[in-house]
């Protein structure tokens, strides 16, 4: 922690990091090595996402609660998705079905999981708070300052899209 706050300028900003730093780790590095599978992986990933609170620190301060929760969370979760891509790119095997609980021998679960990473962001993080954390569309929409209708609405579409995706799967499957 010494580190991070030694890249911050100011008593109080520091002490704003600290909070965030002592309260979230933990989940942070439970949830890049839900996804990632590798604990050195995942301290990497929680690194670059503290890199990203440190940037947008007195931000994410104003929004307190789960506001915080949400934003650490969600740029975690990222971060790892972007981090396993990156492999699987490059040929390494990475488990990110294992990650999402789902059985390997599943087809239609590998499925799920590859086409869940392979949303944009903002889709996946939608998907993910909403059925994988358990938030309600209400507790999405305060955590993103938007209205629960609008909130609604973004989950439909990034379901519709994660529709797709699977369909895209399932064809790759069906050929081989």
């Amino acid at each position: 922690m010494l580190v991070y706050l030694s890249m911050i300028e100011g008593d109080r900003r520091r002490e704003r990091f600290a909070s965030i730093y002592d309260q979230y780790k933990n989940l942070m590095f439970y949830a890049a090595n839900r996804i990632l599978q590798n604990e050195q992986d995942a301290e990497d990933v929680v690194h670059e996402a503290f890199l990203v609170v440190i940037d947008r620190l007195d931000d994410l301060w104003e929004s307190h609660g789960p506001h915080i929760k949400a934003f650490v969370l969600a740029i975690t979760e990222h971060k790892a998705v972007d981090l396993w891509r990156r492999r699987r790119h490059f040929g390494e095997q990475v488990a990110f079905e294992e990650a999402h609980h789902a059985p390997a021998y599943s087809g239609e679960a590998v499925g799920l999981n590859e086409a869940i990473a392979g949303l944009p962001a903002d889709d996946r993080a939608l998907i993910l708070m909403r059925y994988e954390m358990g938030f309600t569309t209400r507790e999405i929409a305060r955590m993103l300052g938007k209205k629960e209708g609008a909130v609604a609405r973004a989950i439909t579409r990034a379901k519709d899209r994660l529709r797709i995706e699977l369909e895209k799967i399932r064809k790759e499957l069906n050929a081989i």
